[in-house]
């Protein structure tokens, strides 16, 4: 069984909540608990477990800095942020801290019945490169809550499940039946990015996965994260970046 650690005053902190979750069903149980952010971090230490759900607002020590202290010390415990916050800041930050997922308040069971199922794929595959490019790029895939608009939401499930396909806004447009400046308007809005620079972010956290963990060659890495131009894709790497893929590549190998 999976070990759960369940940290401030969660949805899933109230006892009536976590009986209705079928926990063992998704082979985890729940291990521990802590109020204060700085408890839960000698305790997730001692403990270990699995997973770890946690508010991002916690008296002593915040989920945020939570997340990084933990990862730091032991980067395979998973983590889900939860928070009343609807700033994109925030999710951008405990993504970039490596949190497994990211909610709005209030959380459903659904939602955390799908974090579990994503934690256990994660935790039982290989050590293999799809592994690690698929680890990878959860923390940079966006999760809108339970709040967020229907259109946006299916729009960027969309987004992270092709994003090595060739993907526009008028091909969007097009399939969701929605105007493309409003599909840009409301993306903006949501996750306090525009729709290219999502992509290109996805696109570009894949494509250095794939310069760490095989060899592939850099022109078909540049087809794999979903570039047609070469050029346009060493360009695009080096913005993000500050390196040229090679130079990328070969930083690692030091």
């Amino acid at each position: 069984m999976y070990k759960v650690f369940i940290v401030g005053q969660t949805a899933i902190s109230d006892k009536d909540f976590m009986r209705r979750i079928h926990w063992e069903e998704y082979g985890f149980t729940i291990s521990g608990e802590a109020w204060d952010g700085t408890d839960a971090y000698h305790r997730i230490l001692k403990f270990r477990p699995d997973i770890v759900f946690a508010d991002i607002r916690i008296p002593g020590m915040n989920g945020l800095d939570l997340t990084r202290k933990i990862k730091e010390r032991i980067p395979d415990i998973q983590f889900v942020l939860i928070s009343e916050c609807r700033e994109f800041s925030y999710a951008q930050k405990a993504l970039n801290y490596g949190a497994f997922r990211y909610f709005l308040k209030p959380v459903n069971e659904e939602e955390i019945t799908e974090a579990l199922r994503k934690a256990t794929q994660v935790m039982e595959q290989a050590d293999g490169p799809d592994s690690f490019e698929e680890e990878s790029l959860e923390g940079i895939k966006y999760t809108p809550g339970i709040h967020a608009n229907e259109n946006i939401k299916r729009v960027v499930e969309y987004i992270n499940n092709h994003y090595e396909e060739e993907i526009t806004l008028q091909g969007l447009s097009e399939l969701f039946h929605i105007n493309p400046s409003y599909i840009s308007q409301l993306f903006r809005k949501e996750t306090g990015m525009t729709f290219k620079e999502y992509l290109t972010k996805l696109r570009i956290s894949y494509a250095s996965a794939l310069l760490a963990d095989t060899n592939l060659s850099i022109s078909q890495i540049t087809h794999k994260a979903g570039y047609n131009d070469y050029f346009y894709f060493i360009k695009a790497f080096k913005k993000s970046k500050g390196k040229t893929p090679k130079q990328y590549r070969n930083s690692l190998e030091r």
